[in-house]
C-alpha cells in the first residue's frame, strides 16, 4: 500500500504539473468489497484524459468538464480483474460521490486545482 501511496503521489506531482485554472485535483478511492485497491489523487485538465495504471491490479482513465450549473461531469474508464467500467458522474466541487457497480464501488472528490505559485 506504500508503494501505492508512493505512486499516487508521484504521479500527482509529474505528468500534469503545468495546470490552469480549468484543472482539477481528483481524489479517488477504488474498492473491491471491503478491500481498498488504490486511492490516488491526479490533476486532470479540463477535457483532457489522465490515466493511473497500478501493475495488475486496476487501470483508472479520467477526463473531467465543468458544467454551465458549476458541477463537474467525470468520466471514468475502470479497468479491473478483466472487467471494464465506464461510470458518468455529475458531482459537486469539493463534495465526495461515489457509485456501486457489483462489489468495485468507486468514490471521488473533486477540487478546483490551484497550483502553488
Amino acid at each position: 500500500m506504500n508503494k501505492l501511496l508512493a505512486l499516487s503521489s508521484a504521479l500527482l506531482l509529474s505528468g500534469q504539473a503545468i495546470a490552469d485554472d480549468d484543472s482539477y485535483l481528483v481524489r479517488c478511492v477504488l474498492s473491491d468489497g471491503d478491500r481498498v485497491l488504490g486511492s490516488p489523487a491526479v490533476v486532470v485538465e479540463s477535457g483532457q484524459k489522465a490515466t493511473v495504471s497500478v501493475s495488475d491490479t486496476y487501470s483508472l482513465s479520467l477526463v473531467a468538464e465543468p458544467q454551465d450549473d458549476g458541477r463537474i461531469q467525470l468520466s471514468a474508464d475502470i479497468q479491473l480483474q478483466g472487467e471494464s467500467h465506464s461510470p458518468v458522474l455529475l458531482v459537486k466541487p469539493d463534495q465526495e460521490t461515489a457509485v456501486q457497480i457489483g462489489d468495485t464501488s468507486f468514490s471521488v472528490t473533486v477540487s478546483h486545482y490551484v497550483p502553488d505559485r
